[in-house]
């Protein structure tokens, strides 16, 4: 049976690498950001990958360093001109190929303003991604909403719930442990290019390990 809805993480899956770290680099180059950030930066996604903070833990600590206080117009106008450079390098030709397959579903903890160029990029209708609140100056706040794994697994259920799909119907990529809710909970899990925790979960549960 081939599935009726392919749900997609983005960053380590749909493309090879951050997309929102890639971005905040490309701020720094510009010099829409300062430099300095960049230590910080760096240490904060080696202990995401370390293991040693959580999706959240580096969400909120990156929306501190780079968001919060500045205006999100400044960041949504050159959102276009970074993806003009990176995004056809970043792809994961492997993954990418299968989203024409069936219905397509696309779950990221990267910010909206970013994730939503990249979906019509990539021709998915279907996406949400974290979203951030503006004061009344349209400076970054606060973080209002972020998908992480188990917000990823809510998100699908009330998806295939409304589309009549059965979790057997139902296709899910991720290179993430955080992921693992999702990936139990449907028909056809696939890891891609999975970190050590989700690479042996997968061996214990002969998923499928993309590259």
């Amino acid at each position: 049976m081939n599935p009726r809805l392919q749900v997609f993480d983005l960053d380590g899956t749909l493309l090879r690498g951050t997309s929102s770290f890639r971005f905040f680099f490309y701020l720094i180059s510009k010099r829409r950001l300062p430099l300095r950030s960049t230590v910080r930066a760096v240490a904060f996604f080696i202990l995401f990958r370390m293991g040693r903070l959580s999706v959240s833990d580096l969400h909120h600590r990156v929306f501190d360093l780079f968001l919060k206080g500045k205006s999100k117009r400044m960041f949504v106008e050159v959102v276009e001109p970074f993806l003009d450079l990176v995004f056809i390098k970043m792809l994961n030709s492997t993954v990418v190929s299968k989203i024409h397959h069936s219905k397509s579903l696309l779950l990221s903890s990267s910010p909206d303003f970013l994730v939503g160029p990249i979906a019509q990029r990539l021709g998915i209708e279907n996406w949400q991604a974290s979203e951030y609140a503006v004061d009344k100056e349209g400076n970054f706040c606060k973080i209002s909403s972020l998908i992480e794994g188990r917000e990823k697994l809510r998100l699908t259920r009330c998806f295939a719930q409304r589309e009549s799909i059965s979790p057997a119907q139902i296709a899910a990529y991720s290179d993430s442990d955080d992921d693992l809710p999702l990936l139990e909970w449907v028909g056809f899990p696939y890891a891609v290019r999975p970190n050590r925790p989700l690479q042996r979960a997968a061996a214990k549960r002969g998923w499928k390990i993309l590259l």
